[in-house]
């Protein structure tokens, strides 16, 4: 009864991991297509945006963060930045009010957290009605030199409503952190996805910072709402749905911060797990769209959402391998070493893509188990029987 079920786990796996690795293989293979901007486009009409900054007890990042914007190649007059003080108890609101920062201080836990101070946040900056959108950063955040320029040029060509910006940890490659290791490749690996997936026509998935959006999706109802998790995939959803178009800018860079503990890294994995295996709920609706109009981005919105975690893929084909070789399965033990140098073939890729030390593979390898942990979160709620809170985009 063990083996039958063993051999029958080892087929389904299989199956599965075809599946996914081939799928990685053809969204990553179109990061080499390089859908480059060009230089040549003539822009006499200057935008004005708004960057909105959230912040909690953030003295010791948030300066370095709004230096990095009046650093950029942009006229000065032709941006504001807006921080909001959710509850602030160091000298945060001192810095942002010296470096020049529209900071609005919030007192007290109507909506408390991050979610409901940038929802206000919106608020304030929509009465302004002067801006063309909204660049959301988080307070420990970095921007390449050339941020807004990319951002004015990628607005002009293909008129794009939602931007994404290349996010990449900033951090010493040569001094890292056993998490941070982690963290490096799984932020390269996003990188190089993305880019490939936009080259395609497929890119859809959004972070929480790092993200420009038009102001008439703001002045049109819709907003972060979320109670309980700040990073929304239900918003890119919803407009993915409605017919907003999304763009991956590869070629300007945001730096972040990331956690150099592993106990720390797991708990934000944990609360992130959670929350993405909520997004089951629009699979039905994706699928719908994708039949109905033919457009291979809700299928692939679709597929992300039920897709595993490539350190897990690499767990799972490791124990499929161990089953063949016990069982003498010398077909399985083929497929699975076959499955394996895809992987690795990927896995070179990327960081050959993104010019990350080749070190970094050992962290890939080493710590699937520690995946595996990670991804349990997400895999209980998959198959529990609680209701998913809905209503997280809501019109004001």
């Amino acid at each position: 009864m063990l083996n039958d079920c063993l051999i029958i786990f080892s087929l389904v796996t299989i199956f599965y991991m075809s599946l996914h690795i081939l799928t990685m293989f053809y969204i990553y293979q179109g990061a080499y297509l390089d859908k480059k901007m060009s230089s040549e486009i003539e822009m006499n009409i200057k935008i004005k945006i708004a960057i909105a900054i959230s912040v909690r007890n953030e003295e010791s990042v948030i300066g370095n963060c709004i230096i990095s914007i009046k650093e950029q190649k942009y006229h000065n007059l032709l941006y504001d930045i807006f921080v909001i003080a959710d509850n602030c108890s160091d000298n945060t609101v001192t810095i942002c009010q010296n470096l020049d920062a529209i900071c609005i201080t919030r007192i007290g836990n109507e909506r408390a957290g991050k979610v409901g101070a940038i929802s206000e946040l919106f608020r304030h900056i929509k009465k302004h009605n002067n801006y063309y959108g909204i660049l959301l950063l988080d307070a420990d955040d970095l921007l390449d030199h050339n941020v807004f320029q990319k951002l004015e040029k990628e607005i002009y060509k293909n008129k794009f409503s939602i931007i994404q910006f290349k996010i990449l940890p900033a951090t010493n490659l040569k001094k890292l952190t056993m998490s941070e290791k982690i963290k490096t490749l799984h932020y390269a690996s996003i990188a190089m996805r993305s880019q490939g997936a936009f080259s395609q026509n497929l890119y859809w998935e959004t972070d929480q910072h790092g993200i420009f959006f038009n102001m008439h999706i703001i002045e049109n109802g819709f907003t972060w709402y979320s109670e309980k998790y700040a990073f929304d995939f239900q918003w890119a959803i919803r407009l993915l749905l409605l017919g907003y178009r999304f763009s991956y800018v590869n070629n300007a860079i945001i730096y972040t911060e990331i956690n150099k503990k592993i106990n720390a890294d797991f708990k934000q994995t944990f609360r992130w797990s959670i929350y993405k295996s909520q997004l089951r709920i629009f699979i039905p609706v994706l699928l719908k769209n994708w039949i109905k109009s033919g457009r291979k981005i809700f299928l692939f919105a679709a597929w992300d959402i039920i897709k595993l975690s490539n350190l897990l893929i690499v767990f799972l084909i490791f124990i499929n391998l161990i089953i063949g070789i016990y069982y003498k399965l010398y077909v399985l033990v083929i497929i699975s070493l076959i499955l394996i140098g895809f992987t690795q073939m990927i896995i070179f890729k990327i960081l050959k893509w993104n010019k990350l030390d080749y070190k970094l593979l050992l962290s890939y390898l080493v710590l699937p188990l520690y995946s595996l942990l990670r991804l349990g979160a997400g895999i209980y709620y998959i198959f529990s029987s609680q209701k998913t809170p809905m209503g997280f985009i809501r019109k004001r």
